[in-house]
């Protein structure tokens, strides 16, 4: 059989057309796989570079919340407001000069003017929004003293240690009573037995050893936490449970981080090797005395291993915090009566011993309108000034202010209280508070679309977002106020907002407009 002339040289020229096509698909995955990279790399670039823009926006912005809350308290609204700005820029950067204090000159004469107690009508407790170029960063703050301290359940006393550990069953039942993962009462025992475990230190091996601290030796029975975020190393603990989360109809089902706390049993003398049994503040029967000065350490800006203290107080440790030791008594693990929310309310009170409608009636007072308050607000001069200012932090809407307890003196407005034994009377004061002196701040720094529109309460908007948290003490003394670094900035994954009293009171959303 003879071969077809010019045969060979077809196939020759069919291989080399084969290989010249590898040749360019090879070209072509390459020149996409380095147009990939360098587009990933130049979006990880913009990224970081975006993160380091609003930690500084954060940081810029702080001083901002500082000199605002400081207008506020000299508007009447609180010395605590003016307070809560100075320790935001320390903590962000140290804004403030070593040894200055200018939140507390702010707030010198207007403390004396007005209740000192700590409510939702303080301007710290409004949720405000700063500008910094196109980078949005919101502010919201929360104090500790309205929720439960979960270190009162490791008392030495058994009855203060069983009343603990069945209030915060309560409140883990009540926690989400409004949704379908609602906790029954045996899940809420189970969860709580979990808890008081993990802080015993039974749970503890070598995949959740104990930290080594000053203040928590070998030989100690329990285990103190260094965050509360450790309660999701436990087996009935998610993201989902630990985290607010928002759900369907404009509602908030809150989470663990809104109930509960571990950072308020705190006091700054530290205890002596082997020996925890601190005392509690003055008049704090319903505090932990086993936990008040466990906490210093971590307190007073330590890492856990009890290093670096200076460094991590900032520039304020040269002498911003002078004198923060000559301050008021501690609070200590009372609940502020002011801010609690509903599930701390209802668990704390709801019981045979107290009235059945005391949570109620102290929801239902915190949220009447006071009218001495709205006609002095009615009756001051129109300030286009100061009423643009507040438009850009906190938007139009402008709600009637709202009646809260500024002494426990005024609990004798309530009527379940006033049916109480004398020394019922007295249990419940034990437990209870008007001052915070314990808050958790957060920041939200974004660069929202500009074509986005929030059509819904929680809703967040898409993009790129940082949230940062930390937790200051905050000390009242003859100087004015100081605070404390408790937990440093961290990064946390949600938004916060503030749990209403009455969800089902709420009107329409409708986006406020700066």
């Amino acid at each position: 059989m003879r071969t077809r002339p010019g045969a060979a040289s077809d196939a020759a020229r069919g291989v080399v057309l084969i290989l010249t096509l590898f040749v360019i698909l090879i070209t072509y995955a390459l020149v996409a796989q380095l147009t990939l990279g360098t587009s990933v790399a130049s979006q990880t670039s913009r990224n970081a570079a975006m993160r380091i823009r609003m930690r500084s926006a954060c940081t810029s912005a702080s001083q901002q919340i500082m000199d605002t809350l400081i207008d506020d308290a000299a508007g009447g609204l609180g010395g605590a407001a003016s307070e809560m700005g100075a320790a935001m820029g320390e903590g962000l950067g140290g804004l403030g000069q070593p040894g200055a204090d200018p939140a507390a000159e702010g707030a010198e004469g207007e403390e004396e003017a007005g209740s000192d107690a700590d409510s939702f009508e303080d301007g710290w407790a409004k949720t405000m929004r700063i500008m910094m170029g196109e980078i949005e960063v919101m502010a919201f703050v929360q104090d500790e003293n309205s929720k439960f301290n979960l270190l009162t359940m490791l008392s030495d006393d058994e009855e203060l240690q069983d009343d603990a550990r069945d209030r915060c069953a309560a409140i883990l039942d009540r926690l989400r009573s409004e949704f379908d993962d609602d906790l029954d009462q045996h899940e809420a025992d189970r969860l709580r037995d979990e808890i008081a475990a993990w802080l015993e230190g039974r749970d503890r091996d070598e995949d959740y050893p104990r930290p080594a601290r000053h203040s928590n030796p070998e030989d100690a029975e329990w285990t103190l936490p260094y965050a509360l975020e450790e309660l999701m190393v436990l087996e009935l603990v998610d993201e989902q449970l630990f985290y607010d989360q928002p759900r369907e109809d404009d509602r908030l089902a809150p989470g663990l981080e809104s109930v509960f706390t571990v950072y308020t049993s705190i006091d700054l003398d530290p205890p002596e090797a082997g020996q925890l049994e601190g005392q509690a503040a003055a008049g704090e029967e319903g505090a932990d005395p086993a936990a008040i000065g466990a906490a210093a350490a971590e307190g007073l800006g330590q890492d856990p291993s009890g290093e670096g203290a200076a460094e991590n107080l900032g520039p304020s440790a040269a002498g911003g915090l002078k004198g923060a030791a000559q301050g008021e008594p501690a609070i200590g693990a009372r609940i502020n009566i002011n801010t609690a929310p509903r599930p701390v309310l209802e668990g704390m009170f709801l019981g045979s011993e107290f009235p059945q409608g005391l949570a109620e009636e102290i929801l239902e007072y915190r949220n009447e309108v006071d009218e001495e308050a709205l006609e002095e607000l009615e009756s001051e001069e129109y300030d286009p000034e100061l009423a643009e200012l507040e438009q850009a932090y906190y938007g139009e809407e402008k709600a009637d202010p709202k009646l809260f307890f500024g002494s426990l003196d005024d609990l004798d407005k309530l009527d379940s209280f006033e049916t109480m034994e004398s020394t019922l009377q007295q249990k419940f004061r034990d437990l209870v508070e008007v001052k915070s002196d314990v808050f958790s701040v957060y920041l939200f720094a974004r660069v929202p679309p500009r074509d986005w529109l929030q059509k819904e309460r929680y809703q967040e908007p898409p993009g790129q977002v940082l949230r940062l948290r930390a937790v200051f003490w905050r000390r009242v003394t003859e100087d004015g106020a100081k605070f404390i670094p408790i937990h440093p900035w961290h990064e946390v994954p949600f938004m916060r907002w503030r749990l209403p009293d009455f969800p089902e009171d709420l009107p329409l959303y409708e986006p406020p407009e700066y």
